[in-house]
């Protein structure tokens, strides 16, 4: 799934061939963002709960159905401005920045609350049972830059916050959550395990966004067009 806000749009591939199944218009907002103005403009995509969930940072979220290729249901979001977006334990959850964690129900479409953390919710992340949120700490006691909230996500009780540097990416994986942050000689790369201490190594590429798939890690790099895979085996944990 691809989003182009240039057309207001979300193209569905096939992973397989990779060839466009569908072309998705999402149509109008249900409300102004100025006078006149309801365009979509798409940023962020997520597939899960038997649908896929189209994000806009004018503070929305869109239903896309699997069968119809058409859009069932738009969930405001206000004041909230989409940063992330997954899918896990029923629910659509959006990193929302300042304003924290919004929960949507993907049963009935409804936007059941939102978390407040003590971060600057930018990134998002599931697995093990867990929602990780990384971004900016806003915590004035805490001295490094960033944060990761593990969330519960049949509960969505936040059950712990670790201090971080950075998040630049975030990607969960067997239980744990893999970060990427800014470092002063090139990339570093921490993981958070619930069962143990955050451990972490230093790379040299700058490590950007981070994907897991097919058995490895995958990293983009901030400073060019290359993508690195990472064995698991060789991964702090």
């Amino acid at each position: 799934w691809v989003a182009h806000p240039d057309t207001d749009e979300v193209v569905r591939l096939d992973p397989g061939t990779g060839r466009v199944v569908a072309r998705i218009k999402l149509g109008r907002l249900p409300f102004q963002v100025a006078p006149g103005d309801r365009r979509f403009l798409p940023s962020l995509v997520a597939v899960g709960a038997g649908a896929g969930w189209v994000a806009t940072g004018r503070g929305a979220v869109a239903r896309i159905d699997l069968a119809s290729n058409r859009v069932a249901a738009v969930i405001k979001l206000l004041p909230a401005s989409p940063a992330g977006i997954a899918v896990a334990g029923g629910s659509v959850w959006v990193a929302a920045g300042g304003d924290g964690v919004a929960r949507i129900e993907a049963a009935t479409n409804r936007l059941l609350g939102t978390i407040r953390l003590d971060l600057y919710a930018e990134r998002v992340a599931v697995g093990g049972g867990a929602i990780w949120v990384g971004g900016p700490t806003t915590d004035p006691i805490v001295e490094i830059a960033g944060a990761v909230a593990r969330i519960d996500a049949a509960t969505g009780r936040v059950r712990e916050i670790v201090p971080t540097g950075l998040p630049i990416g975030l990607a969960a994986a067997a239980g744990a959550v893999l970060v990427t942050e800014p470092d002063a000689v090139g990339g570093a790369l921490e993981c958070i395990d619930p069962e143990r201490l955050p451990a972490a190594m230093t790379l040299q590429p700058a490590l950007g966004e981070l994907a897991v798939g097919g058995g490895a890690v995958w990293v983009a790099d901030r400073r060019g067009s290359l993508v690195y895979r990472l064995d698991p085996d060789r991964l702090p944990c």
